[in-house]
């Protein structure tokens, strides 16, 4: 007698009865999340996408949309911190603070963009620290970082990391 390869059978519950992950059939509400909303079929669920889906869709969001990524408190933060490197008594209305970030947020994008392409002209896929400083040190930004002392930028973000505080 020949052998039949035999496919799993997925059984049904009955009307009305919820179907957990996987087909299986939710016997109490103890093992539902409170998150998950009820309705009148039965359990709603939430979806589970695949890795990285999540990640693409959020970064076609952000690359559609016209908003700031950076957070707008913390940058005003750093800014003055930075100011008060130069001197003590800079003050900034919203729309400059406005008009630097908008600067430094494209800046930010065009460096990775270029650390992009150096890290596709090395066959990788994978952004390393050293496809930016060979972008920055491409555009002219940092001719020799080692021999550089560090800048007021530099200075403002080790000691934001030394105290602990995230930037």
């Amino acid at each position: 007698m020949a052998r039949v390869k035999q496919s799993a059978v997925r059984h049904r519950p009955p009307m009305g009865e919820p179907m957990g992950p996987g087909g299986r059939r939710i016997i109490g509400t103890s093992l539902v999340r409170k998150t998950k909303a009820m309705t009148s079929t039965g359990i709603k669920t939430t979806k589970r996408y695949r890795p990285g889906t999540r990640a693409l869709r959020d970064s076609r969001k952000l690359q559609a949309s016209t908003k700031l990524v950076l957070p707008r408190a913390p940058f005003v933060r750093l800014v003055r911190e930075v100011a008060q490197e130069v001197r003590h008594d800079f003050r900034f209305t919203k729309e400059c603070i406005a008009v630097i970030q908008e600067a430094a947020e494209g800046h930010v994008v065009e460096v990775i963009q270029d650390a992009y392409a150096c890290a596709r002209h090395a066959k990788r896929v994978t952004l390393m620290p050293k496809d930016l400083l060979l972008a920055q040190r491409i555009r002219g930004e940092r001719s020799r970082p080692w021999n550089s002392g560090p800048t007021a930028v530099d200075a403002a973000l080790n000691r934001r990391i030394r105290g602990g505080e995230r930037v």
